[in-house]
């Protein structure tokens, strides 16, 4: 049973980061497209990066 669980531990371990992998590589691809659109002077997407990164870093920990 106890071997059980910890194949399950990692499963989901493995999976929770590739999720958050994944979820860093989209956050990545929608700042470069918002710079592509504002144009390289617009500082909107730089100023929520912080705040997305900190919410994205919670969600991980959560998982």
């Amino acid at each position: 049973m106890l071997l059980s669980q910890n194949r399950q531990a990692d499963t989901d371990r493995v999976k929770a980061e590739h999720d958050y992998q994944i979820n860093q590589l989209a956050l990545q691809h929608l700042i470069a497209w918002h710079r592509s659109t504002h144009g390289n002077d617009c500082h909107c997407a730089q100023d929520t990066e912080p705040i997305v990164e900190g919410t994205l870093s919670t969600l991980a920990r959560k998982l």
